[in-house]
């Protein structure tokens, strides 16, 4: 059996699957590319080896649908809104075979061309952008990468931080020991020079004492008087 032009489809709402329909081999690089482009309103196609994955970005929800990569971009997206615009969220669980109808259906490039109104849907959507899918993930890596240098430099910076305080901290104790030991050196300087010159009692630094007159030995002086 030939494989149908639009091979899986995809809903989520932020980053979380709903619906998935279709070729599960697309699950793991759809889950990828849901994480990347999710949140941010857009319509746009990424191509990666022989397949278009079509998104349409709107509020919290993501649409998307593998197509194979010549298959018109017009009809991808023509079948994205068609799938948008039914959609309930409530009714989510039962929306899995409305999807598989409107996958077979959109297809047809053929089948599809030939409704009108589906035509001025398609119109809108003739100018989407493609990009290789390959340079999106490259560029989150690149990012993942500089953010990870980043919290490196943050970390190397906190780190250089409290080496210097560390190094501040341990200056500053060192010249307090060293002044404490010059301090020390000089009083110790100070009392050896005044032990010398004084001695330990500090006697030889004591005023002499004043000499008081003894009286044992004062020799009394007694006129000699001749009275007649």
């Amino acid at each position: 059996m030939q494989q149908q032009n639009i091979c899986y489809t995809c809903i989520a709402q932020k980053k979380v699957t709903l619906i998935e329909v279709g070729d599960e081999r697309f699950h793991k690089l759809v889950a990828k590319l849901i994480e990347e482009v999710s949140g941010v309103n857009q319509f746009k196609s990424y191509v990666y080896e022989d397949w278009c994955y079509n998104c349409i970005c709107e509020g919290d929800y993501t649409y998307i649908c593998v197509a194979q990569k010549d298959f018109p971009n017009r009809i991808s997206f023509g079948f994205l809104h068609k799938v948008k615009e039914n959609f309930q969220p409530s009714a989510a669980s039962r929306f899995h075979n409305y999807i598989e109808e409107e996958m077979e259906k959109y297809s047809n490039e053929k089948d599809v061309d030939k409704i009108s109104m589906v035509k001025e849907q398609l119109e809108q959507v003739q100018k989407i952008m493609k990009e290789n899918l390959e340079s999106v993930f490259e560029r989150d890596d690149k990012l993942k990468i500089l953010d990870s240098k980043t919290e490196q430099l943050n970390i190397n910076s906190t780190n250089f931080k409290k080496r210097t305080e560390d190094l501040k901290n341990v200056m500053c104790r060192k010249n307090l020991r060293m002044t404490l030991i010059i301090v020390s050196v000089i009083v110790i300087i100070i009392l050896i020079i005044v032990f010398a010159a004084c001695g330990i009692t500090f006697s030889n630094c004591r005023p002499s004492p004043t000499p008081t007159p003894n009286n044992s030995s004062a020799t009394v002086f007694k006129p000699n008087i001749n009275l007649k």
